[in-house]
């Protein structure tokens, strides 16, 4: 089990040290035992610098999607809710992995333009190509994943092309790109401010290069920032599937937190699992996604706890500095550096951050932020 979260957490951000070219060992045919409430509850700690019980993460998760599916209700407005309404959607696909590429391709640029246009978080110069997901890794990553100055999309004929749906594409590739994985690589990769930091603040980002909650915090943050910045005005099929694409994760951490207390009285397996998530994505990509949250105990659960991080780090910043809070420096100075969000908070920012997660969610996070984004022409 260890190896198998090393290896993980490895390739989480290939681009650190270039995308191997050599296939990793085969997996494993059975998936892997959860560990249980206390070493998940453990590995969170070391990530997310927060103490939080797995039982108490999926009920606030819950909260949180309930709160999300009454919204995406009404933003559906039709009969069968949002999940009649995305159903209709997931049909609206390209039809040939080929097709596909060429969509991801054309709303990476429209994610760069609209990030550019709006001045959320600047964007240093550097290489992007969107290609096929290397075979090998294909099992690991089985919609998208960011791999180095690489968008790999994972995309096979026949149902699964579903996953791909047009308004399935948007908070995906954003998620990746701009302004997400790959803007905070590039800041990164750029060394901008790292002279004047103290050797110590250094030395702690080089030893947390590749956590997990710090990045899928961020890159969750980023598909949130575009919602909020009004990236899907106009077009509420979008817009319905950015909302579906926060929903799936959220239900993610729900399902990760749930699934690691098994081995103490939990009442979730990994066939429920599967069906929970197959809510979202086909059955074959969401029994992929359920062998990661097993050998990966916390990375399902990283996108959601890190965004609600980042959401609670914005605000404070934000009330301390008032009528001068400049939000693309805040995003600058946050993603240059890959610290645990709670040391991010209090040596970037000079503002704490509670030990636990908020007990209100997303729901006060969400609503007063979509109040003072600007959303027209700077």
């Amino acid at each position: 089990m260890r190896r198998t979260r090393r290896i993980g957490a490895a390739l989480l951000l290939l681009g650190a040290a270039g995308c191997a070219d050599e296939a990793p060992p085969a997996a494993p045919a059975e998936l892997p035992d959860p560990v249980g409430a206390e070493a998940y509850r453990e590995a969170l700690s070391a990530e997310a610098g927060v103490e939080v019980e797995p039982r108490a993460l999926a009920a606030l998760a819950a909260a949180d999607a309930a709160w999300i599916g009454a919204r995406m209700d009404a933003l559906a407005g039709r009969d069968g809710g949002w999940r009649g309404a995305f159903e209709r959607l997931r049909a609206d696909h390209p039809d040939t992995p080929e097709a596909v590429l060429a969509a991801y391709r054309e709303e990476v640029e429209r994610a760069r333009a609209f990030v550019l246009d709006r001045h959320l978080v600047t964007l240093p110069e550097g290489p992007l190509e969107v290609e096929p997901t290397p075979p090998y890794l294909a099992a690991r990553y089985p919609l998208t994943a960011y791999l180095g100055y690489r968008l790999a999309v994972t995309a096979e004929p026949g149902p699964r092309l579903a996953d791909h749906c047009r308004a399935c594409i948007p908070p995906l590739a954003v998620h990746e790109t701009f302004p997400g994985h790959h803007t905070a690589f590039l800041h990164q990769r750029s060394g901008e401010g790292v002279g004047e930091a103290p050797p110590e603040l250094r030395e702690l980002a080089g030893a947390h290069l590749k956590n997990r909650v710090f990045h899928e915090g961020w890159a969750q943050y980023a598909e949130v920032l575009m919602l909020e910045a009004g990236y899907y005005d106009g077009r509420p099929e979008r817009e319905l599937g950015a909302w579906r694409s926060l929903l799936f994760r959220v239900e993610r951490a729900r399902v990760d937190a749930l699934l690691h207390s098994t081995l103490d009285g939990g009442d979730l397996t990994p066939e429920e699992a599967v069906t929970a998530l197959a809510a979202f994505v086909a059955p074959e990509t969401a029994r992929a996604e359920v062998r990661r949250h097993l050998e990966e105990p916390g990375l399902k659960a990283a996108y959601y706890v890190g965004l609600l991080q980042v959401l609670e780090l914005r605000e404070a910043v934000r009330a301390g500095e008032g009528a001068g809070f400049d939000l693309r420096a805040f995003h600058d100075r946050l993603v240059r550096w890959p610290l645990p969000l709670p040391e991010a908070a209090r040596r970037r920012f000079g503002v704490e951050l509670g030990p636990g997660l908020p007990d209100h969610g997303l729901r006060p996070l969400l609503g007063a932020a979509s109040r003072t984004l600007p959303r027209a022409e700077p």
